[in-house]
């Protein structure tokens, strides 16, 4: 890790590239850290939660991701099998 690195961030899923985004909008360096050594090709993020509009709200980016997306109303909701129940 560079010597000027101030933060590790472990995880370059949704919330570890927002948070070195943001860490890297107040000036802090940071380096990011993940398990995988590419991009995943599936889907890890298909919905946004209302918290996290907020959050996207705070930095000005909440209007861009619900203009760029579908909004839906309903979805269906599949159960699992867990097999300490049955």
């Amino acid at each position: 890790m560079a010597a000027d690195t101030q933060v590790l961030v472990v995880g370059a899923g949704p919330v570890g590239l927002f948070m070195a985004a943001e860490l890297n909008r107040h000036g802090v360096s940071c380096r990011i850290v993940d398990k995988n050594d590419g991009p995943t090709h599936d889907s890890r993020a298909a919905s946004i939660q209302a918290r996290t509009l907020e959050i996207l709200e705070s930095v000005s980016l909440a209007d861009e991701f619900v203009q760029m997306g579908n909004i839906c109303h309903a979805a269906p909701v599949i159960p699992t099998t867990n097999s300490s129940n049955t």
